[in-house]
């Protein structure tokens, strides 16, 4: 071998050799970018996921009250009761397949803020109910939260992990029915405690 053919020669074995360092490079950089985004997955999964524990435990309960709270503003004890019951649920059957679909084109970001301030702001509309049928508005309103929350909340599920869709939804499920379970309890005792708490200040007055 002349020195032309081995320089040649050496020159195919460095570039060979920068090629798999190259490579080598590549591989490094693609992983750490999946091990972040798979943290930032999980981190946003567990933030919805607690979002769902409260957000569903604050629903429910304000069922749970539901029935002394829609009797004192004097609406009737007949079916217009039951309708305030039902308010909340009307948004559900309107709202959580468009929301899904409209999700998908202007980003599951924007649903998920618009449901978190319904649910932030529906609570302080019962401070301003007078009479029944600004009940059942409330109550409409606050059913927005969960139409939008839920089905986009899922849907970002599927979409952020393909492969762990059943896994990952089927957790998003228990996680708010942990808070619907919780709700009728802790609602019932705000409801013994805040009663208790009225006859013993009207005694003492």
């Amino acid at each position: 071998m002349d020195a032309t053919q081995r320089q040649i020669y050496e020159r195919n074995v460095e570039d060979s050799q920068m090629s798999a360092r190259a490579h080598q490079d590549e591989h490094k950089l693609v992983c750490s970018m999946n091990l972040a985004s798979d943290k930032a997955g999980k981190a946003v999964f567990w933030t919805l996921c607690g979002m769902g524990v409260f957000a569903i435990l604050s629903s429910t309960m304000s069922k749970t009250l539901l029935n002394p709270f829609a009797t004192a503003p004097g609406t009737p004890n007949n079916w217009w009761s039951g309708f305030v019951g039902a308010a909340s649920t009307i948004p559900g059957i309107l709202l959580s397949l468009p929301a899904s679909s409209l999700s998908d084109i202007y980003g599951r970001k924007k649903f998920l803020l618009a449901s978190g301030f319904v649910f932030a702001t529906a609570p302080f509309l019962y401070l301003f109910i007078t009479v029944g049928w600004q009940l059942i508005l409330a109550r409409f309103y606050h059913g927005f939260a969960t139409a939008i929350f839920v089905p986009v909340a899922e849907a970002s599920m599927a979409e952020s992990f393909p492969s762990q869709r059943g896994e990952r939804i089927s957790l998003f499920t228990s996680a708010t029915y942990v808070g619907r379970s919780i709700a009728p309890f802790l609602g019932g005792y705000i409801l013994f405690s805040t009663a208790t708490t009225s006859v013993t200040i009207n005694s003492i007055l």
